[in-house]
C-alpha cells in the first residue's frame, strides 16, 4: 500500500470530505482504512470487509487496520518505518483512536 499524501492530509479540513467514523467505542471490534489522501474510513466489525468498504472511494488506500474494542490501533510490521506519520494521521482523525507501534523498540 502507498504511504500517506502529505500534501493532501495538510490541505484545509473544509477543503476534503469529512471522514466516516461509524466505528464507536462499546461496538466492539472495528475496521478502518486510511486512504492516501488522509481521509479516514471507520465501521463496526460486522459490517463488512476491507476491501468491500475500500471500493467506496476512487483513491488507493495507504493502509487496512483493525480496531481494538478499547480504540488500539495496531500499526502492521510492513508499515512500521511510517508509524509517526500513520498516528498523526489517525489520531487527528478520530481521536478515539489510539494507534501503537509494536516493533518500534523491539525490533532496533
Amino acid at each position: 500500500m502507498d504511504p500517506v499524501d502529505r500534501d493532501t492530509c495538510t490541505a484545509e479540513p473544509s477543503a476534503r470530505e469529512p471522514h466516516r467514523l461509524w466505528w464507536r467505542p462499546g461496538d466492539g471490534h472495528g475496521r478502518g482504512i486510511l486512504f492516501r489522501s488522509g481521509h479516514v474510513h471507520t465501521w463496526p466489525e460486522a459490517e463488512g470487509e476491507h476491501r468491500h468498504m475500500a471500493e467506496l472511494r476512487p483513491e488507493p488506500a495507504a493502509m487496512f487496520f483493525l480496531i481494538r474494542p478499547d480504540g488500539g490501533v495496531r500499526i502492521p510490521r510492513r508499515h512500521a518505518e511510517l508509524a509517526a506519520e500513520l498516528t498523526e494521521a489517525l489520531s487527528a482523525a478520530d481521536g478515539r483512536l489510539r494507534p501503537f507501534n509494536p516493533h518500534s523498540a523491539s525490533d532496533n
